[in-house]
């Protein structure tokens, strides 16, 4: 079992720390333990590595460091915090170059053997989370969707600037304030729904008119999307049928009332709304009290989610907290099932909203969208009903029909 801490998080730029040396080539055979994924494992044998990361669920290395090593590594931070910012003032792309080639050995050396020592203390003391392998797999799926650079037509802004959200965005991408890629962060919410870190590209909050800003590395934009996503996972965690046709024109009408009044009142219950007459046949048609029976402790506070997951919740959290959760799974799971199909093609996974998933499309790999929309649809808890848009920008997708 040999602990190690790679250099740089880029493809390019391979290095090891390990045993109290670093390596640039010839690295040990036996990397098995590291704080996160890398796009450099591959490189230096080590796809196989387990993550502390995870064990911390996402708690900072300052969080977790041991209380006799802490004035060291926060010396040691600082220091590197002032190297990060001498390089944003030397105007140094930190993109095109790597971090070792910046710092000196013997800083950049004593900043790994600290966090080792802190990945160590996090092996001993943290227990592996039941639902380890899928966070696993998601997170080197995220860690590879961060390495890819999101292709952006900043001029297309240009007709967005009276707007000031507009010029905030299109300012904050000039400056490289905002990334041209997407850094997710998959533990900040507690019921496991992505967010994304400061100063990676605003995906999951860009507004629609700014969309046409993102264009293909290839040649196509597809978005894969369930239609309303959180009502399906909660039918189907109640073992009801799924509607093969819009579930808000479904509900409608059962409940007698319009789409967009039935939206409303659905979507509000489920929030936690206490609507009397409506709530009663909802909680009927959903089967909510089956649902907590069987997923909420309330002597615990706890939600249990079929994906492992195990939520802190009230009563009044509980059936939003497990359905938001449960339905953020799905999305993963479809995801990593997608990009195991486009492994060693073109085409690539670009980013993922809440509830759907963007691909970059190859025009040679058309051939793969119907079997896409089939992993997509085909989730762990049945096929729910979904659709596919296809654009040259991600401002204007038009629905594709399979």
């Amino acid at each position: 079992m040999t602990y190690f801490v790679t250099l740089d998080d880029k493809k390019e730029c391979v290095g090891v720390y390990s045993d109290g040396d670093l390596h640039f080539d010839d690295f040990p055979t036996t990397l098995t333990r590291t704080w996160r994924p890398s796009l450099s494992l591959t490189s230096i044998s080590a796809d196989d590595a387990d993550f502390a990361y995870l064990y911390a669920q996402g708690e900072t290395l300052a969080n977790l460091c041991p209380p006799e090593l802490k004035p060291q590594w926060e010396e040691v931070n600082k220091r590197m915090a002032a190297y990060q910012v001498s390089f944003r003032e030397a105007k140094v792309d930190l993109s095109e170059n790597c971090l070792f080639d910046l710092i000196p050995i013997r800083y950049l050396t004593e900043f790994c053997y600290l966090k080792t020592e802190i990945i160590k203390h996090v092996f001993k003391t943290r227990e592996k989370p039941e639902n380890y392998d899928f966070m696993r797999q998601l997170c080197v799926l995220l860690a590879e969707m961060e390495g890819q650079k999101i292709k952006l037509n900043l001029a297309s802004l240009e007709q967005k600037l009276h707007l000031k959200r507009g010029r905030d965005l299109a300012k904050d991408l000039r400056q490289g304030k905002k990334a041209d890629y997407v850094s997710y962060d998959a533990f900040k919410t507690k019921t496991g729904r992505l967010s994304v870190k400061k100063g990676s590209f605003p995906i999951l909050n860009l507004d629609k008119e700014f969309r046409c800003v993102i264009e293909p590395t290839n040649d196509w934009i597809l978005e894969l999307d369930y239609n309303a996503a959180e009502l399906r996972t909660l039918l189907a965690l109640g073992s009801k049928e799924q509607p093969n046709e819009d579930i808000h024109q479904w509900n409608s009408g059962i409940l007698g009332v319009s789409r967009d009044e039935a939206k409303k009142s659905v979507i509000s219950w489920l929030y936690g709304s206490k609507i009397s007459d409506i709530g009663k046949r909802l909680s009927e048609i959903y089967a909510r009290e089956t649902i907590l029976n069987k997923h909420y402790d309330p002597v615990r506070g706890t939600v249990t989610t079929p994906f492992g997951r195990v939520i802190p919740a009230d009563d009044h959290h509980a059936l939003n907290y497990l359905v938001q959760s449960t339905t953020a799974d799905l999305v993963f799971d479809r995801m990593i099932a997608i990009r195991d199909l486009l492994k060693d093609k073109k085409s690539f996974i670009k980013f993922c909203l809440h509830d759907s998933v963007v691909i970059d499309l190859a025009h040679e790999e058309r051939s793969v969208i119907k079997e896409v929309f089939k992993i997509f649809s085909d989730t762990k808890l049945g096929k729910f009903k979904s659709s596919i848009a296809a654009g040259t920008n991600f401002g204007e997708l038009k629905d594709f029909n399979i």
